[in-house]
């Protein structure tokens, strides 16, 4: 499909343009701003990731698109013998919905499958997700060394999902190289690994390569806000914007280059005793435009996106899936009550 390019960069930044709660301001200290690990802590995670894509310049014409991603995991820390640790992340819920602005579309949730409006194009994608496993490794520098388990995933799924346009688009999303940035580094980039104080300010950047559009950077810059107290707990409030561009290739030669521009905002709010980030949220604007190999035509992209990613109680995700059953018995009962 012509939009891949675009709908793989809508989940790549996901992971590293991610409210801040509500708290009694806490002055004159610092907080030392890394990552923890705790062997045999067990989190939930979710992540979101809403867009609205319209685009311009492809052959089976425009296309005004709104997208909704949605993809939890459970996350075991376990310790390595050489200081490092190994973070598992087990596929527990998997949802996605496409709808056209003025149209329907499709939608399906691995928490509610029997949804009268479940798209089986997406059940063969992500049922076959879910319990499935990713590793990786990260040293005792914070570094991540080794990430394995996507691709065994995109090789299970491209055996239901066969002739599937959607997987299609999603599945170079679904590489080991593109989970570790997405999974492993890109999260960590938030982390300076040092004390901080409310004012200071720290830049990190990435870059990541497209074979549609070449490589893509990011510059990220991040700023510690105030240290409140919620619910009792320590909480750090960062705050982020996040410039995105294509970088120049001696491969472009004299013709029309891609373009990629675009900027984010963003939130997050780091629990010191956790030492994590607990909420992150991040909104912002892209614009793509790609010249096709072959003629005069270009097609142009604005996406529109807001992301966030959240860690979860056990009980809080416990709570999801009980919601979910009773949605599914409701409509158990009702179709028993008009077939009698």
């Amino acid at each position: 499909m012509a939009n891949q390019g675009i709908t793989g960069w809508a989940t790549v930044l996901t992971g590293t343009l991610l409210l801040a709660f509500t708290a009694e301001t806490v002055g004159g200290e610092k907080v030392l701003l890394k990552r923890k690990y705790v062997d045999g802590r067990r989190v939930y995670i979710e992540r979101k990731l809403d867009t609205h894509r319209a685009i311009t310049g492809l052959p089976i014409g425009d296309v005004d698109q709104l997208a909704t991603e949605l993809t939890g995991v459970w996350s075991e820390t376990s310790s390595l013998d050489d200081g490092g640790v190994r973070l598992e992340l087990v596929f527990d819920r998997m949802a996605r919905s496409l709808r056209d602005v003025d149209d329907g579309g499709l939608e399906y949730d691995t928490d509610d499958p029997e949804n009268d409006e479940a798209a089986p194009q997406f059940k063969a994608i992500l049922e076959p997700m879910i319990g499935m496993p990713v590793s990786m490794e990260i040293d005792k520098d914070g570094k991540v060394t080794a990430f394995t388990g996507l691709d065994a995933i995109n090789e299970k799924v491209s055996q239901t999902a066969t002739v599937s346009m959607h997987w299609q688009q999603m599945q170079r999303d679904f590489t080991d190289e593109r989970g570790r940035k997405t999974w492993g580094e890109d999260p960590l980039l938030i982390y300076p690994d040092k004390e901080v104080e409310v004012g200071d300010v720290w830049e990190a950047s990435a870059s990541s390569d497209s074979p549609d559009l070449g490589t893509i950077a990011r510059e990220h810059r991040f700023k510690a806000e105030k240290i409140g107290v919620t619910n009792g707990r320590k909480m750090l409030h960062i705050s982020s914007s996040t410039k995105v561009s294509r970088v120049d290739s001696p491969e472009d030669g004299d013709g029309q280059k891609p373009i990629v521009e675009g900027t984010f905002t963003g939130k997050a709010v780091f629990d010191v005793e956790l030492g994590m980030v607990v909420k992150r949220t991040s909104t912002g604007k892209l614009r793509v435009e790609r010249p096709f190999p072959f003629g005069s035509t270009v097609m142009k992209a604005a996406l529109e996106m807001t992301s966030s990613v959240s860690v979860l109680k056990e009980a809080d995700r416990r709570r999801q899936q009980l919601e979910a059953r009773k949605k599914t018995e409701q409509r158990r009962r009702e179709l028993e009550e008009d077939d009698g």
